[in-house]
């Protein structure tokens, strides 16, 4: 079973999902959105309900949908999507890892997982991060930890932590992969130029 992460923006009053292209195409891009599922207040909604508004970025790992399933009030609004994602000194990226989907029955119990290092130079359009196995630490407790493969993070938001620390939510980018201790996304000012599209 495939799984990813995914956002909500308001974009033109209606709730859109954002997430990683792969994750409704498969890492091979022949895979039907159509066969995909949305998590939707204890139900599962399939993508293939509302196909027809699928949006994705041609050169880049990145897709858009709207789902009016989900209420608008739980929108991020379009101005949160950074305009300047490389001013940012430290990432966070927050979703939740394939390992710790837990099914109750028919409920669903995803348990979230959130990673910060100091953000990583990166070609132009993407946004990276410093993401090693090993030298990292809980914040929690100070103990040493050996980082997760974000396996089930595709398409999550990558956020500055800084402005997070302050209670303002300023989206970077959308995470795709991870790799060699690095792990890297679309940057938001590619995303702005999808929505702009629909």
């Amino acid at each position: 079973m495939q799984v990813g992460t995914g956002f909500l923006v308001a974009h033109r009053s209606r709730p859109v999902l954002v997430t990683a292209k792969h994750v409704l195409r498969g890492n091979n891009w022949k895979e039907s959105p159509g066969d995909k599922a949305v998590h939707i207040g204890g139900s599962w909604v399939y993508i293939g309900q509302n196909n027809e508004s699928l949006f994705s970025a041609k050169n880049h790992d990145l897709a858009a949908i709207y789902m009016d399933e989900f209420p608008l009030k739980r929108c991020l609004p379009s101005a949160n999507l950074a305009l300047r994602p490389l001013d940012a000194r430290v990432v966070t990226i927050g979703g939740y890892l394939a390992r710790d989907f837990k099914r109750a029955g028919n409920v669903l119990r995803p348990a979230p997982h959130i990673y910060s290092n100091r953000r990583l130079g990166m070609r132009p359009g993407l946004v990276g991060l410093h993401y090693p196995k090993r030298r990292n630490i809980y914040t929690a407790t100070g103990e040493p930890a050996v980082t997760s493969i974000p396996s089930g993070l595709s398409g999550c938001p990558m956020m500055d932590t800084i402005k997070l620390v302050s209670n303002q939510i300023s989206i970077l980018g959308v995470f795709t992969s991870q790799d060699d201790g690095k792990a890297w996304g679309v940057e938001s000012n590619i995303l702005r130029a999808l929505l702009a599209a629909f």
